[in-house]
């Protein structure tokens, strides 16, 4: 089994009473989901639609790269990743086109 660190966003990690980085064995991107919820029940809710497709405001990154960019939940996963949960982040002030 594949051993890899997950970096979880920091008000999952308060929610479920997990670390900022958990290390998970998983083969697949799937599996490191699984494996999370195993250990903290309802964290795949959080992430995942009830089809297992990743929520539209999550993101998950393996060296930079999106995993939807990838094989999205079936990415393959190797010893010694660093695998990053990112919520999406809106907001901002929108710009007046004409101030006058």
């Amino acid at each position: 089994m594949t051993t890899v660190e997950v970096r979880i966003p920091p008000q999952i990690a308060r929610q479920f009473g997990a670390q900022r980085w958990e290390s998970v064995e998983a083969d697949t991107v799937a599996a490191m989901t699984a494996a999370l919820d195993g250990r903290f029940p309802g964290m795949a809710a959080q992430l995942l639609e009830p089809d297992g497709r990743l929520r539209g405001w999550i993101n998950i990154f393996i060296d930079e790269r999106d995993v939807r960019s990838l094989d999205g939940m079936e990415t393959r996963l190797r010893s010694g990743l660093k695998v990053y949960i990112v919520p999406a982040i809106a907001g901002g002030r929108p710009t007046l086109h004409d101030e006058s």
